[in-house]
């Protein structure tokens, strides 16, 4: 029976008002409209923000092997829809970035994510919320095996932060010393290092991280458990 703080691997189709608008199936993908590489099954770490934290609830108490129909109403899902998120924003705005808005295209303003509404009269409405927000939803999912196997633990846990093959060479485990090394392609400053390692150190319970750089033996840091 699966736990707060289980590493699991999940494969999932997630749909609302009958439209699926995410799944780790590369054919229900494509199908849908969705790339297809990025449709595979993911590792998570329950209780830790992984997906939906009303999924992630619903998911604890289940066994390895099982397949569920889960349905989240939208306060346990997306949210509701905040009316203070829906902005009016001057034309100016968008002429001052040589952008001609129009209805439901996505735009990002100072790093926020929204839908245009409307565009009338010098003025542009536009939907800050999550473009989900306000909507129940319906996943299916498998909970095809429990991770106990650190390493992998760990690469679940660099992915969630946006760390890919393409910053971090390798990752291993010494059982012996009971510590994670993670060997970066660049240098990383000890202020990045530091609270990774601490959210790793939390989830995946080991004596100590090391960072290592492929441009230099030298280790960036060493976190060791007390």
């Amino acid at each position: 029976m699966l736990e707060k703080g289980d590493f699991i691997e999940i494969s999932y189709t997630a749909e609302t008002d009958g439209i699926i608008f995410d799944t780790t199936d590369k054919e229900v993908a494509k199908n849908s409209g969705i790339r297809p590489e990025h449709a595979h099954p993911i590792i998570i770490c329950l209780g830790h923000g992984f997906i939906l934290a009303g999924l992630e609830k619903e998911l604890v108490g289940k066994n390895v092997g099982e397949k569920s129909v889960i349905s989240l109403d939208a306060r346990n899902a997306f949210g509701m829809k905040n009316p203070k998120l829906i902005q009016l924003v001057p034309l100016s705005v968008f002429k001052q970035h040589n952008v001609q808005p129009a209805q439901n295209m996505q735009i990002n303003i100072d790093g926020a994510l929204g839908i245009v509404k409307s565009v009338s009269s010098g003025r542009v409405v536009v939907d800050f919320n999550h473009p989900l927000s306000g909507k129940n939803v319906v996943y299916q999912v498998e909970i095809k095996r429990k991770i106990e196997n650190k390493v992998e633990q760990v690469k679940a846990i660099l992915h969630m932060f946006g760390i890919t093959e393409e910053i971090v060479s390798g990752v291993s485990y010494d059982d012996k010393k009971d510590m994670v090394n993670i060997v970066m392609k660049d240098a990383v400053p000890q202020d990045a290092t530091i609270p990774l390692a601490k959210k790793i150190n939390e989830m995946v319970k080991v004596k100590s991280i090391e960072f290592s750089s492929d441009k230099s033996s030298k280790k960036e840091e060493n976190i060791t458990k007390k």
